[in-house]
């Protein structure tokens, strides 16, 4: 557990889609970057899922333990993307994650792999990964479409098919990791300013394939947005946000996350 006066580096890396080589160059990149400014506690590292063009592997894992920093990514194993962890000595944290749902149609359709998807998220399941003490509840890519949002109530959110129920109450962090860029940010930022609330980080992290960063890659904390691929948002609050950019080949953008550990204590 994360001590009430200590703090957390959390870096999320968005990555421009390209080949393995210019990926793994882009994150050696970031990560030295963002790691520039010593940090005072612990650290680790969130990446989105795989790709076809970047088939993730150890690689990842040689990069963040160079900066003795745990990692949270999605690696390819055959056709498969598993998420997985490793803590800074490169030690795997014994996490095999798959994604369940892929968008909100299925998630009508399939209310009882929304049903299992709730229990994994509640305090216990699978889905909640410790990452240098502290409690991080993974979504992977469309399954943020466990909420929905109703248009007519200005896309109020709810858990889909439990209206009364909620997701995550145990978490300080929700990491909602994703392959592709997604559309329809209206509903999007809905869904993470709810996982957000109550003094919760929520992170949105993407591959881009678009010249704007800005949907690439979210913080919010405290039910709003923090900061962006672009740009941060000055708010009141004890979470600290920097957008490092790529100054050489516009390949990565990556949010610098200093998280105080009162913000980061058990629910």
């Amino acid at each position: 557990m994360v001590s009430a006066d200590s703090s957390v580096t959390i870096v999320a890396v968005s990555l421009r889609v390209g080949t393995p080589a210019s990926r793994s160059a882009g994150l050696a990149t970031a990560l030295s970057e963002a790691f520039s400014t010593p940090a005072l506690g612990p650290r680790f590292v969130l990446l989105p899922g795989w790709t076809t063009k970047w088939p993730v592997g150890d690689d990842v894992v040689d990069r963040c333990r160079e900066h003795a920093a745990s990692v949270l990514f999605e690696r390819c194993l055959g056709n498969t993307g598993t998420w997985t962890a490793f803590d800074g000595s490169g030690a795997p944290l014994g996490v095999e994650l798959n994604q369940v749902l892929s968008d909100s149609g299925q998630a009508d359709r399939e209310p009882e792999t929304v049903d299992a998807l709730l229990r994994d998220c509640a305090p216990g399941g699978s889905r909640t990964v410790r990452l240098e003490g502290a409690d991080v509840g993974l979504l992977c890519c469309g399954e943020n479409n466990v909420l929905k949002c109703a248009q007519a109530q200005g896309n109020e959110v709810s858990v889909r098919h439990h209206p009364k129920a909620s997701i995550f109450d145990h978490v300080p962090v929700v990491f909602n990791g994703a392959h592709t860029n997604m559309g329809n940010w209206n509903k999007l930022k809905k869904r993470f300013e709810y996982l957000s609330r109550d003094r919760r980080i929520a992170i949105f992290l993407t591959n881009n394939s678009r010249s704007s960063w800005r949907g690439s890659a979210r913080v919010y904390f405290d039910g709003g947005l923090v900061a962006d691929g672009e740009d941060v948002v000055v708010r009141d609050g004890p979470v600290g946000v920097r957008v490092v950019r790529d100054m050489h080949g516009d390949r990565f953008r990556a949010l610098v996350v200093t998280a105080p550990g009162s913000v980061l204590q058990p629910r």
